[in-house]
């Protein structure tokens, strides 16, 4: 029998406790209000995941399947209501191509964190329909920025949103919104909603 149930009855992190747990081969798939995403296991441990613009094969180094299982897992844990359902042994053949793992406690534990974080980003940053711009004039004689930072500032041109500058930047929204944020805290550019603006932030 498949494994499934809602989300008001376990917890995202209990279900991916029961999948580590059982050491069972397949896939995860949850559907709910922000949409479908899916975590693939090896034995109980991770082996890849999919949802919104992360999608198919990842490359097979630890890097990159980490980056992709916290990407996923972060789209995940923010359903605020949905369903589960666990089918084992079945995986997409990319999936069953990679030769590595990853505890998935470790991707929970780093998610977590995200989670926490991400609520001092969208007071800040509330939407990705929000658009940096650049301030006309430095606060400061001197202003210092990492390559991260910098790689952001030369594609805010005041009309690009930050889903667009998301996907401009093959960025995900985690670190697209920390680095804005920190910009923002620099002073070096302001954030402006739409007019129009009057959906909740895609992270609420």
């Amino acid at each position: 029998m498949a494994l499934q149930g809602t989300l008001d009855s376990f917890s995202l992190d209990e279900v991916l406790g029961m999948i580590a747990g059982s050491r069972k081969s397949g896939t995860l798939q949850v559907r709910g209000d922000r949409g479908v995403g899916a975590v693939y296991f090896n034995a109980g441990r991770a082996c890849g995941a999919e949802a919104g613009r992360h999608t198919g094969p990842v490359a097979d180094n630890e890097k990159a399947l980490d980056t992709r299982l916290q990407d996923v897992c972060f789209e995940l844990f923010r359903f605020s209501e949905g369903n589960f359902i666990f089918e084992a042994d079945r995986l997409p053949d990319w999936a069953r191509a990679i030769t590595l793992d990853i505890d998935i406690e470790f991707i929970v534990g780093e998610v977590k964190r995200r989670v926490v974080e991400w609520e001092s980003i969208q007071a800040v940053i509330p939407s990705a329909e929000a658009r940096p711009r650049l301030v006309s004039e430095l606060p400061f004689e001197d202003v210092t920025v990492d390559r991260s930072q910098w790689r952001l500032l030369s594609v805010i041109d005041g009309r690009r949103r930050v889903n667009a500058i998301m996907r401009l930047l093959e960025a995900s929204e985690f670190d697209t919104c920390r680095s804005l944020k920190g910009l923002k805290e620099l002073e070096l550019i302001e954030i402006d909603m739409p007019t129009d603006e009057a959906a909740p932030a895609r992270g609420s």
